[in-house]
């Protein structure tokens, strides 16, 4: 578990924090009212923003949204690929959230008319996506000049090395994204 207090800067009137897990299945809701309690009981802010990935669902079932509206959180998806991936990320139903980024790797949100981006990313090992993320990266930085915040599990990005498939080789690719990125792994 990761938690990461927004900075005033962010427009925001009360503190927000930030909480990412890879849930590896959210099939069961039993596991979304785990969550969802733990940050309860963890956060000492009442706005919580949740980024979940490989949630290997295609939608959730109503007793998912049962339990999203007894926290009174709303939420944007993006389905898995067959029994692969899948993000969720969980918000205040207070908020006033715009999905600016809907990809099968990223989920982007403008949080507030003026606030930061928040970007829920799942890049698959196996599945290697690294074009489209430098793409939702570009498209993100022209819609926000308030900050954006990448939370979530970004296991094909090793410090500045990645395996190409095809040449049997390692590459640099972190070095390709703008310097401006700052990637933090916990």
């Amino acid at each position: 578990m990761v938690t990461l207090p927004l900075m005033d800067s962010f427009s925001f009137s009360q503190p927000v924090d930030c909480f990412s897990y890879n849930v590896r299945g959210l099939k069961n809701p039993e596991r979304l009212v785990e969550i969802c309690d733990m940050v309860k009981n963890t956060s000492k802010s009442k706005n919580n923003i949740i980024t979940i990935q490989e949630t290997k669902i295609q939608n959730l079932k109503e007793e998912h949204k049962r339990v999203l509206k007894s926290f009174k959180l709303a939420y944007e998806i993006v389905p898995a690929r067959g029994t692969a991936g899948g993000l969720l990320t969980l918000f205040p139903e207070s908020l006033t959230v715009k999905p600016v980024i809907k990809t099968d790797n990223v989920l982007a949100l403008a949080l507030n008319q003026n606030g930061p981006i928040i970007c829920n990313v799942y890049i698959n090992p196996k599945d290697y996506h690294m074009k489209a993320f430098e793409i939702a990266c570009e498209d993100l930085r022209e819609l926000s000049d308030n900050g954006i915040l990448f939370m979530g599990d970004f296991n094909a990005i090793e410090p500045n090395q990645h395996y190409d498939r095809e040449k049997n080789s390692q590459k640099t690719m972190i070095s390709e994204l703008p310097d401006t990125y700052e990637f933090l792994d916990f």
